[in-house]
């Protein structure tokens, strides 16, 4: 990673202060600069040729970035405030019933604040999740690997909720769009 980043590597000699003769220090470092080089236009042209394309797919990340839960399970905690759609399904006026829905809506967004990414799901993983009611679940399943899609259903006496969990992604060079299309 160094030599990428431009920073030649430290030789290390026995002894601690024996140098090299001149032609072998001289070719060594020639040699050295030269696959250095060589190593950083590989990655250049790399980087080019990602340009436009869906990153998500591309990269793998170092697990200390990830969050210690999968993307079913983020998917799940949307729920996590489903008692305003049962108030929100009993309100007579709709006023209200529009500020519960609005409420809980907007209450997806106290998840946010993680900004570690969750591991993803197999193909067919699923994850159960018990509702307030203990009568109703919600269940929620990895329906495409790559790209990776999931599905999740809940249904109570009083409301009926679906979701779809897909994302795009576009690198640019020095920055990543990521589009929500689920």
């Amino acid at each position: 990673m160094n030599s990428l980043a431009g920073v030649d590597e430290l030789e290390v000699t026995e002894g601690g202060e024996e140098e090299l003769d001149g032609d072998d220090k001289t070719n060594t470092n020639n040699s050295q600069a030269d696959d250095n080089q060589d190593d950083r236009k590989q990655m250049w042209a790399t980087l080019k040729n990602m340009i436009g394309a869906d990153v998500m797919s591309v990269f793998s990340v170092p697990v200390f970035i990830m969050e210690p839960m999968s993307t079913l399970q983020k998917m799940a905690e949307i729920l996590q405030y489903q008692h305003l759609l049962d108030e929100a399904a009993d309100e007579d006026d709709a006023d209200v019933r529009l500020a519960l829905v609005t409420a809980y809506a907007v209450s997806v967004y106290s998840t946010m604040e993680r900004t570690k990414k969750p591991f993803n799901p197999i193909l067919g993983e699923t994850y159960e999740l018990r509702l307030s009611d203990n009568k109703s679940t919600a269940i929620y399943e990895q329906v495409s690997h790559h790209p990776p899609i999931g599905a999740g259903h809940a249904e109570t006496a009083k409301w009926t909720y679906d979701i779809t969990s897909a994302v795009k992604t576009k690198f640019m060079g020095n920055w990543v769009d990521v589009y929500p299309i689920g």
